[in-house]
């Protein structure tokens, strides 16, 4: 592990350029692909990253071109480690700002942090976070800090402000206004459309997008100064932040479920003739003045295409990604740009999505006999085997890693209030459930809409605790095991 790291980041360092470039490509993918295989057993993982806590001098510099393409090898706490002192790095390059200083009201916690933060530097949130202090109390330091970043979180997805609206599994994602400050065609009762200028003078598209852009820079400064936010963004929210790609249609499950299972997953496995002969290419939304659907072309002339068995196919990828992101574009835009202002971009590309977002909101502790009492389990029972190692593989996790364990099979970055018994999945509260995947040795898979766990069986504790903790660390981020 020592020769194939320090041979890789001597590739780096010594750059790829000139007649040597191809050979330098080729010799970094051969290293790459070897740390891979060793990584994928529990043993050389963690040997390889506790070489990277011994050696962190060469997650830096040009050794970082090493550690961007084999962010699946490094754990979190190393990445995190990494951050914590390429921002100290960033800090120290730039003049000494004075703590910013917001007086805060508790009642009008949005309208204060718009008053007071929409002329603070960005340079400044990077510093410091603000030092808080509640209009009328004494109270100053980071206790203040934590309550402001508590009650902001929950001011900013009141209905009433209209930045944020609630999809499944208690996530939020923006709620679309700006695409409604254009002509769009408005169905009304007759079924008749008419041209209209959707507007609303009380909340303009640009002051609803300024509000955006400065909770960016709020959470930018949380993040870069270790402070967490429980505010769990739907994880096709995250990628678009993170500037990742989204696999359509299969995401918009993570923001509408009964939208994907209603329409996309019951067009793509059955005829369109019969069920659905008048469904068109567009889509409605509700208008935020008078809650008026607003019908949206999905293609160009999108109202005068049927959808058929040869264009379902184009119907619903374009339909997810109106959904995820064209309806959207203009507030993650600004919500990113306000992010983005305080963190330099490049600092976040070894996190996945679920560790960015454990590193927002925080860990939660995980009781794991809370955990164990409130599971079903499905063609499977307490006392079978898998399921008497996966408790025994869970309760060896560490909080970090029982934290990404929770993520990859409900979504959520923490419990609610009521612990795994208040967790909601499509069908209410029903806690957490176990099945059998009807398969051997491979990487267990999740449903997160329902909060199942899909586990295949395995012949050694051993090898289930292996594909687990693959399944944890690397999610979907493009590893490919068996």
């Amino acid at each position: 592990v020592r020769a194939c790291v320090r041979a890789c980041v001597c590739v780096c360092v010594c750059g790829g350029g000139g007649a040597h470039a191809g050979v330098h490509c080729l010799f970094h993918q051969v290293i790459y692909r070897i740390l891979t295989s060793l990584a994928n057993h529990d043993t050389y993982y963690q040997l390889l990253n506790d070489f990277f806590r011994r050696n962190p001098g060469l997650l830096d510099d040009e050794g970082f071109a090493f550690a961007s393409q084999c962010t699946g090898l490094l754990d979190f706490n190393n990445k995190r480690s990494w951050l914590i002192g390429r921002l100290e790095r960033v800090r120290s390059a730039h003049t000494f700002y004075p703590v910013t200083e917001c007086c805060v009201d508790r009642e009008h916690i949005l309208t204060s942090v718009m008053d007071q933060l929409t002329h603070v530097e960005p340079t400044d949130l990077l510093q410091h976070f603000p030092s808080i202090r509640f209009l009328g109390e004494a109270g100053i330091c980071t206790g203040p800090q934590r309550e402001f970043l508590a009650l902001l979180s929950h001011e900013i997805v009141e209905e009433r402000h209209g930045l944020f609206e609630e999809c499944d599994g208690n996530h939020f994602v923006p709620r679309p206004r700006a695409i409604f400050g254009k002509v769009a065609s408005v169905s009304s009762s007759d079924g008749t459309s008419a041209g209209h200028d959707i507007h609303d003078p009380a909340m303009s598209s640009a002051h609803h997008l300024d509000r955006l852009e400065i909770i960016g820079r709020v959470l930018g400064s949380a993040v870069a100064n270790s402070f967490q936010i429980d505010f769990s963004m739907a994880k096709p929210l995250v990628k678009m932040l993170l500037g990742r790609p989204l696999k359509h249609p299969h995401e918009l499950r993570h923001v509408d479920g009964e939208l994907h299972n209603n329409t996309v997953e019951y067009l793509m496995n059955n005829s369109v003739q019969g069920v659905f002969d008048d469904l068109l290419f567009t889509y409605s939304l509700a208008a935020p003045v008078d809650g008026k659907p607003v019908e949206f072309p999905l293609a160009r002339n999108g109202s005068r295409i049927s959808v058929t068995d040869q264009n379902k196919s184009s119907y619903v990828y374009r339909l997810s990604k109106f959904k995820l992101e064209d309806s959207i574009a203009d507030e993650v835009g600004r919500l990113r740009a306000g992010f983005f202002s305080v963190v330099p971009r490049g600092l976040l590309t070894p996190f996945t999505v679920a560790e960015f977002r454990l590193m927002m909101c925080g860990v939660s502790t995980i009781d794991v006999s809370d955990w164990q009492r409130n599971t079903r389990y499905v063609e499977l029972t307490s006392n079978s085997e898998v399921v008497q190692w996966f408790w025994a593989v869970v309760t060896d996790m560490s909080q970090e890693e029982r934290a990404l364990l929770l993520q990859f099979s409900t979504s959520l970055t923490r419990l609610p209030s009521g612990g795994f018994s208040a967790l909601k999945g499509l069908s209410g509260c029903n806690g957490f459930t176990i099945a059998d995947a009807h398969c051997f040795n491979k990487i267990p898979m999740a449903s997160t809409c329902f909060n199942l766990l899909k586990l295949p069986r395995y012949c050694r504790q051993a090898d289930l605790r292996e594909k687990l903790l693959i399944a944890v660390r690397h999610g979907s981020q493009g590893f490919s095991y068996s």
